[in-house]
């Protein structure tokens, strides 16, 4: 199982929740150092009040990148774009920043395959008086190279 640890690249794709949607996600990310990532996150969520897409760019720190089960931490932003299934009144602003941190693990599968699991807390900036809060887990099938 050597070898694991040193990579420059990986791609994933998986799914999850975002918020009570459903989430279709895919990722890439550049590798500063074995532990710390570069990441850029492209996704599209489908729910019973709302659709949108979401592209978010952030930092992951693998803790231990030498074990076959490791945990890592995330922190980043990007941008959320919505929209409402069915609304009398459209909103006038549909995209959003948003702000995440998380935390999850990865189990290494063989020498260029591992599963990927991730809880992240996002923050969406909206242009109203109230910032929105949701939850997203997924889970991700990715290669490294």
């Amino acid at each position: 199982m050597s070898g694991f640890t040193t990579h420059n690249w990986e791609l994933g794709i998986g799914g999850g929740d975002y918020g009570g949607a459903n989430l279709i996600n895919a990722y890439g990310a550049w590798s500063l150092t074995d532990n710390m990532k570069v990441e850029l996150t492209l996704s599209q969520f489908l729910g019973n009040a709302s659709n949108g897409y979401k592209a978010e760019a952030g930092l992951t720190h693998v803790i231990f990148p030498e074990w076959r089960v490791s945990p890592f931490l995330e922190l980043g932003t990007g941008v959320v774009y919505v929209e409402p299934r069915a609304t009398i009144v459209l909103p006038d602003d549909r995209t959003d920043q948003t702000a995440y941190i998380g935390a999850g693990v990865r189990v290494y599968l063989t020498r260029r395959f591992f599963v990927r699991a991730d809880y992240r807390w996002h923050t969406i900036f909206t242009s109203r008086d109230d910032n929105e809060e949701l939850e997203e887990w997924k889970v991700l099938i990715a290669c490294f190279f």
